[in-house]
């Protein structure tokens, strides 16, 4: 069964639901976010608030290619080429210098714990996500993050939701790229996000 971002938004709606949550303050990561805000369109009662980090509401030619060529890396080199190529675009090389010894304990976990199948279904439905029309519809409370040094989902994503999303704010974080859960970084997160909330 193909995988699409308003399955997944449907998936979650189920959870909250089986949980006994009927409205909830939603985090969403790069297609997390995409989910979310899915989600605030189908079931906007459910919503108190959005964080969209490091995400998109459609995809762009720059994502597009991103997204082709690592759906392409699983295909020729299966996980391993795919989790190679996916760390160049969510950290920086900085990052990926200092820390080369977990990124390497990283990648051999997620190969145990992932498929090459479920990956590629999800890229699938992330390239075939677009809410560029619907995104101005969205009236939940909206925080949206951005790492600065982001290549995969770049600043211009993050600023076209920010101005299509009413009343949302926009943080950007610097010295970080796509993956903005880095130690050295959960403060900084944390604080925004706590700060945002506070609201509510």
């Amino acid at each position: 069964m193909p995988y699409s971002i308003e399955l997944f938004s449907e998936d979650l709606s189920g959870f909250l639901e089986k949980l006994g949550i009927y409205q909830a303050h939603l985090i969403g990561l790069s297609m997390g976010g995409a989910i979310v805000q899915q989600f605030a369109l189908d079931h906007p009662e459910k919503v108190r608030s959005l964080t969209l980090l490091s995400t998109f509401s459609y995809i762009d030619t720059h994502l597009q290619s991103s997204l082709t060529d690592l759906r392409n890396s699983i295909v020729t080199g299966g996980l391993t080429a795919f989790f190679d190529e996916a760390v160049k675009l969510v950290i920086t090389a900085e990052f990926a210098s200092a820390n080369a010894d977990a990124i390497a304990e990283m990648k051999l976990k997620s190969i145990q714990v992932n498929s090459p199948e479920s990956i590629l279904r999800a890229i699938d439905a992330c390239l075939n996500f677009d809410l560029k029309k619907r995104i101005s519809n969205i009236s939940s409370p909206t925080l949206i993050i951005s790492g600065r040094e982001d290549v995969l989902t770049p600043l211009h994503l993050a600023e076209e939701i920010h101005g299509s999303i009413q009343g949302s704010k926009w943080k950007i974080m610097e010295g970080v790229g796509h993956n903005l859960i880095i130690p050295e970084k959960i403060p900084e997160l944390t604080q925004s996000i706590l700060e945002f909330l506070e609201n509510f």
